[in-house]
């Protein structure tokens, strides 16, 4: 692979981390405003706990891939 390659997958590397960490920021962003607004466990407990969950996966997607 060429320097030119190498940098250019470097780049495609860092925007797709940079894509995905800002998807995990805003997963969490929209479960704490879940959180703030929790009113009926009923109703709210469902959404809540799936946008919460899949954020954290996320993050921990992002940590075990950065760790590689």
């Amino acid at each position: 692979m060429s320097e030119a390659q190498r940098r250019h997958a470097d780049r495609r590397w860092a925007f797709a981390l940079d894509g995905e960490a800002a998807d995990a920021r805003r997963l969490l962003q929209h479960g704490t405003e879940l959180l703030r607004n929790y009113r009926f466990f009923s109703r709210d407990a469902a959404s809540l706990l799936a946008v919460l969950s899949t954020a954290a996966e996320k993050m921990l997607k992002l940590t075990v891939g950065l760790n590689a």
